[in-house]
């Protein structure tokens, strides 16, 4: 308050929690402009002053699984700043346990949905008892390359303390960005197939071939991964006729836009657009 601050009620009360004790973990959960970085900077302040009256020495560190977002969390916060893997003196990729013990009075672990079951149990197994740590991520980010969705499960176990920010801050009330992103959230999958092959028709009466037009999409499975999206968007641009040859490619589980269970068979077909995965 005397810097003129004034956080929103779920930050107020990450601050608090976070700054209730000594030692602890906290998980600091919300999605990307919700000021997690921000509310950590005022724990930081918080605790560094309460260290300063008890006449105690205050030392933090931050670290994060990619070398990017360490910088990142380095230059937002002003804390040291590593990789995990880097912090526990272990090689990526080898089968290696940490000799490494992690010491200090504040342990802060950024982008944490990126992190593996793997990797998470060797840094927390390598945090000295009584440090301080505090947890950052997004859970509805996609999950880790490596084995588990280690911060869904803890947050969804309901054993640790959790404090979700829900206030977007970065972006300006009338921001495209940001509705956008609400949107996509709030979006049940089914229906989010269904946008994307009216946005392919609509840029077909705009003019564009489908030779013109990629969709992206980051996963194979659910209602809106790869595998459903190229069986909507085959049967609209694409559907069979005696005229064409096909062959079968797999069977796949998916809701149909009414949402009832069906199981289809992917076939490829005469006229597809094809992207080459492999060689031969």
């Amino acid at each position: 308050a005397a810097d003129g601050i004034v956080l929103e009620e779920m930050q107020r009360k990450a601050v608090l929690q976070a700054c209730a004790n000594r030692g602890g973990l906290l998980i600091l959960n919300g999605q990307a402009g919700c000021g997690k970085t921000f509310t950590l900077n005022i724990i930081i302040k918080v605790l560094s002053e309460l260290y300063k009256r008890q006449g105690l020495p205050f030392s933090a560190r931050i670290m994060a699984p990619t070398g990017q977002a360490a910088q990142v969390a380095r230059r937002a916060t002003g804390l040291p700043a590593s990789t995990i893997p880097r912090a526990l003196h272990i090689v990526v990729d080898q089968d290696t346990e940490a000799e490494t013990s992690i010491s200090c009075d504040c342990v802060v672990v950024d982008e944490f949905s990126m992190v593996g079951i793997n990797l998470a149990a060797t840094l927390l197994s390598s945090i000295a008892g009584g440090t301080k740590t505090i947890i950052m991520g997004d859970f509805r980010q996609l999950p880790s390359i490596d084995p588990g969705n280690v911060l869904r499960d803890i947050i969804e176990s309901g054993v640790l303390p959790v404090v979700t920010l829900n206030v977007v801050k970065r972006q300006g009330s009338g921001s495209g960005v940001l509705y956008n992103a609400n949107e996509i959230l709030a979006d049940d999958p089914v229906a989010a197939r269904q946008s994307i092959v009216s946005m392919v028709t609509a840029m077909g009466r705009r003019g564009y071939r489908l030779q013109d037009i990629q969709v992206l999409c980051p996963q194979k499975q659910t209602d809106v991964g790869i595998n459903a999206l190229n069986y909507a968007l085959q049967t609209a641009f694409n559907p069979p006729s005696e005229s064409k040859a096909e062959v079968f490619s797999q069977q796949v589980e998916i809701h149909a836009d009414d949402g009832t269970p069906q199981t289809v068979r992917l076939m490829l077909r005469e006229g597809d657009k094809v992207v080459n995965t492999a060689n031969n």
